[in-house]
């Protein structure tokens, strides 16, 4: 961890590094709030009514992220994706895999389909978001799956993905888990681009009962068509 990082390195290394990482948060605190403020307007108001009652769940810290930590994450998601675009786009298969809150059915009434690369749609809510991008993939040649339980079905050891090629991974959470799902996907070789969800409401972090997530469906066909 970084605890270790900066314990292995000389003491005034550590500490220029300490306070280049103080100076950068000085900075980009104010400049992100002013850029993106507009995005994370409900941050603090979880914070302060919903969040408390957290305290011995296993996702507190998750859920206790500061507004800034939004920010970063929102930035750190574009960074993420412009540096591995060029990869992507070259890949023969593009595959869209989406998490189960976007689902309009909860687990007992979904009739999606297990399979090795996560749930297929089955079409049986037209109203679904799922239902959309799984008809949207037909026309845009992309195929959607649900969030596998193992990323590494798509490591390229699957005769299926071998006769289609290299395969490039658009993946879709929110905006704190994006980042990491990315980098797991990568140290996979897999080349991948993140899209963030709308807003958050997986009954699992955010929402009480869960209320079905969305993505902007022009931003996915950006990313797709590589524009």
């Amino acid at each position: 961890g970084w605890q270790e990082f900066f314990t292995n390195r000389p003491a005034e290394t550590t500490r220029a590094d300490l306070a280049a990482v103080t100076a950068f948060t000085g900075w980009f605190e104010p400049r992100s709030l002013a850029a993106l403020g507009a995005y994370t307007t409900s941050v603090d108001r979880f914070l302060a009514e919903t969040q408390p009652g957290y305290r011995w769940r296993e996702d507190y810290i998750l859920c206790g992220r500061q507004r800034v930590e939004y920010h970063l994450n929102l930035v750190g998601n574009e960074i993420f994706n412009r540096a591995l675009r060029a990869d992507f786009r070259h890949t023969a298969r593009k595959i869209l895999l989406v998490p189960p809150c976007m689902r309009a059915q909860p687990d007992d009434l979904c009739k999606a389909v297990s399979t090795p690369f996560g749930a297929r749609c089955l079409d049986c809510t037209p109203t679904c978001r799922i239902h959309q991008l799984t008809k949207l993939g037909e026309k845009h040649s992309f195929d959607v799956f649900t969030l596998p339980d193992d990323l590494r079905v798509y490591s390229g050891g699957s005769l299926d993905l071998k006769k289609s090629g290299l395969v490039g991974i658009i993946g879709v959470s929110c905006v704190l888990t994006n980042i990491q799902g990315g980098w797991d996907v990568r140290e996979l070789g897999i080349p991948a681009q993140g899209l963030l969800l709308d807003y958050c409401g997986c009954s699992y972090h955010w929402h009480q009962k869960g209320i079905p997530t969305d993505v902007d469906l022009h931003r996915l066909l950006e990313t797709i068509e590589g524009e």
